[in-house]
């Protein structure tokens, strides 16, 4: 869809809410790349800080609300592995849903990393824990500031 010359409708919308072309801003992308291992650490921890927070009390929740397990929403990572045991509501298999649901996330990880190694980024972040300085810093060596 184009906008009366003016081009695409994503240019045209931006234009009108913002004043502003989309093309006159050039992106500026920055990776967070994290060792693999403390990522996966920090993925099974989190799975287990969800559950602690509330996960399965959420899920219950949404399908009380009069959601189904087919529902789109519910087919993603976190929720569609403790469905059934919640739906049956037998948690004999708490463990092994939380071990899936975690595996899931690492799958989607190293997804997500095969992606990165396709693109191009203006700054690479390793460090495990980035301050805003040390973003700033690099941002302006990137761009001779």
């Amino acid at each position: 869809m184009w906008g009366g010359g003016r081009g695409g409708i994503v240019e045209v919308i931006d234009e009108e809410q913002t004043g502003c072309l989309r093309s006159q801003f050039l992106p500026f992308k920055i990776c967070l790349d994290k060792d693999r291992n403390k990522l996966y650490n920090n993925i099974n921890k989190r799975m287990l800080s969800m559950i602690n927070l509330g996960l399965i009390e959420e899920i219950k929740t949404i399908l009380d609300l009069g959601f189904k397990k087919d529902d789109y929403g519910l087919n993603s990572v976190g929720y569609k592995e403790f469905l059934e045991m919640v739906i049956s509501n037998d948690f004999s298999k708490m463990k092994e849903c939380i071990e899936l649901a975690a595996q899931h996330t690492r799958n989607y990880a190293k997804r997500q990393y095969t992606w990165y190694r396709k693109e191009s980024f203006d700054v690479v972040l390793c460090e495990d824990k980035v301050n805003i300085e040390t973003l700033i810093e690099k941002i302006k060596n990137k761009l001779g500031t």
